[in-house]
């Protein structure tokens, strides 16, 4: 496998998956639980430059996190329901060897019948989706669809819930095949692997909530240790903690504003328009250095604030780094004259790839992997898999602290997921 970045090293599991999905000739649902090494599977597949692929995903920051495109730029589809098909695409999809589409467990029923409608209108061939091979990733115990009020009377009226496996394409077709990893990354104590299934599973008893609960706040594990990172159930959690803790820090802040040019869509990408510091502030790595001196979710410390750079200090590290802006750039594909297809930058944005970030939400937690958490669910879960979510991010349950403990009704599971992967068993 040449196209294996050579700094990867592959496990057996991995290798089968790859060859079984380069010779994916329809519908393949690539999942694991979290950790299992999905994102890295992905990458390795769309780089392969004998495969051309088309990788999307549901929302803006996990388009970007795959260098791919959002479904609704890619099809053209406007906000909210879609009654019309754009067939402006038609050379793109008729290229592409497969469509990678990231982050599943979010895209709705109601999307994944208006992408098979697409795909046909663009290939003319009534074949579920066009006749296209499409890599459905993603792990439904994580979180769920958006899905509005306004919306929810009509998701309910059509379909039996909002996963896209409730879609009608998805129940017409015959040779779906699901492809589950086994292995665990993340977390090495299979103790604490068990523990988190469980939770995924919603099959927790008495003593896995003791277990859990043995990790309230403890005087050993202050909240505000150093390298601890909250894990908050909303963004005005997050952001009052941030504020708060930046407003603390002695000295005048500085602010970087990111510089925008072209046809850019700010709020698709996770970084600051307006990044404010301080000396001492915490700090969250937004994307994967090329020289690997981090990664997407190590956490730092700032030293000085620069004009044009930032010094910080990084959690393991004990050298400091001079950080500099990175281009961020929003990407269409295209096919170009040799017909290849081409990720065609519209646009770029240069900001800093950190934020402050003593706390970040569960949500924008996802993929993402710490040493140590401190969970705030306030009230408590409120979305099915929040809790998993959070707990899975951390490396070790010594890593955990709570502020609140946890209970049966905080491990939410939707039943229809569990039915659904049981098929498959």
């Amino acid at each position: 496998m040449d196209f294996v970045p050579s700094e990867i090293r592959l496990s057996r599991e991995q290798h089968e998956v790859i060859d079984r999905l380069t010779e994916c000739r329809g519908q393949v649902f690539l999942t694991g639980k979290a950790g299992s090494g999905k994102s890295t599977l992905l990458q390795i597949i769309r780089n392969n430059k004998d495969f051309q692929s088309i990788v999307l995903a549901p929302t803006g920051v996990a388009a970007i996190n795959v260098q791919g495109q959002t479904i609704h730029s890619f099809f053209k589809f406007p906000p909210g329901i879609i009654q019309r098909y754009n067939t402006g695409i038609q050379k793109l999809i008729k290229k592409a060897d497969v469509i990678i589409i990231d982050e599943v467990s979010m895209v709705r029923a109601d999307l994944c019948d208006h992408i098979n409608l697409a795909l046909q209108a663009n290939t003319k061939s009534k074949k579920a989706f066009g006749g296209k091979p499409i890599i459905f990733v993603g792990d439904l115990f994580q979180l769920p669809p958006v899905v509005s009020r306004l919306e929810e009377e009509f998701i309910s009226s059509q379909y039996e819930s909002p996963y896209f496996f409730s879609s009608r394409i998805f129940k017409s077709l015959y040779d779906f095949e699901l492809i589950e990893l086994r292995d665990i990354f993340r977390q090495k104590d299979q103790g604490f692997i068990q523990l988190l299934n469980r939770i995924r599973k919603n099959e927790c008893d008495e003593e896995d909530l003791f277990i859990l609960n043995e990790r309230l706040l403890l005087p050993a594990n202050h909240e505000y240790d150093e390298w601890v990172i909250h894990l908050c159930g909303t963004n005005a959690t997050a952001q009052g903690i941030n504020l708060k803790k930046l407003s603390e820090l002695p000295g005048v802040p500085k602010t970087y504003p990111a510089k925008v040019t072209g046809k850019v869509n700010i709020n698709q990408f996770p970084i600051d328009h307006m990044l404010t510091l301080k000396s001492g502030a915490q700090i969250v790595f937004l994307r994967n250095d090329p020289d690997k001196r981090f990664v997407n979710g190590s956490l730092g410390k700032v030293i000085e604030c620069k004009q044009e750079s930032i010094l910080v200090s990084i959690e393991g590290h004990q050298e400091p780094l001079e950080i500099n802006a990175v281009l961020w750039d929003q990407i269409e594909y295209q096919v170009d004259s040799q017909g290849k297809i081409n990720q065609n930058i519209i646009g770029n944005i240069s900001q800093f790839p950190i934020k402050a970030a003593w706390a970040i939400t569960i949500h924008k937690s996802q993929g993402k992997t710490f040493e140590k958490v401190h969970i705030d669910l306030g009230s408590g879960a409120f979305e099915n898999g929040q809790l998993y979510v959070a707990l899975s991010r951390c490396k070790t349950l010594e890593g955990i602290s709570l502020r609140h403990p946890v209970r049966y009704r905080d491990i939410r599971t939707d039943d229809r997921i569990v039915d659904f992967m049981n098929q498959f068993r």
